[in-house]
């Protein structure tokens, strides 16, 4: 069963997020609200994904995956995104994210990318 991080400050989103991930038969292992305790979250629960949004407070979403990746070579990261910032999907490619979705998402395209993502070694 995956463990999945949940790095998102908009509250709808955070229980669509669930409601995908638990008729998956996956499990959350902790919901961030921003790229700090995203940080923390990852290091208490090494969680198997994360899920991460850009627009985050304090510290951004793309600061976040730089940080995790530097703790943890390894981390899956999802990239779920409203952010029309030119290149940011690119972007967070590089600095370690494995795939970019753009909200508003359609659920069979995030659950594919997930599964792909949690399935890849």
């Amino acid at each position: 069963m995956a463990r999945i991080l949940i790095v998102e400050d908009a509250p709808f989103i955070v229980e669509s997020f669930k409601e995908i991930i638990n008729d998956q038969g996956w499990q959350v292992s902790g919901v961030a609200k921003t790229g700090f305790e995203a940080i923390d979250s990852y290091r208490k629960n090494k969680p198997d994904i994360v899920i991460m949004d850009i627009l985050l407070p304090g510290l951004d979403g793309l600061a976040a995956i730089k940080k995790i990746r530097e703790i943890d070579p390894k981390a899956k990261i999802l990239v779920v995104s409203a952010l029309a910032k030119k290149g940011l999907d690119k972007e967070c490619i590089n600095a370690g994210a494995k795939a970019f979705i753009k909200k508003p998402f359609d659920t069979k395209t995030f659950v594919t990318t997930l599964k792909a993502i949690i399935e890849a070694e």
